[in-house]
């Protein structure tokens, strides 16, 4: 393999990793959210 192969392969492995560890922030930042709108709601229906 010469180094370019090397680098682009290189440079995908990194991307993907990049963009699962994205989705996973992104899933972790929407239940947050949805969590504090809930807890919103629920104050809204008690009070």
């Amino acid at each position: 393999m010469d180094p370019i192969e090397i680098a682009v392969i290189c440079l995908l492995v990194f991307a993907a990793l990049i963009f699962f560890a994205l989705r996973r922030a992104q899933r972790k930042v929407q239940e947050r959210r949805n969590e504090r709108r809930d807890q919103h709601l629920d104050r809204l229906r008690s009070g």
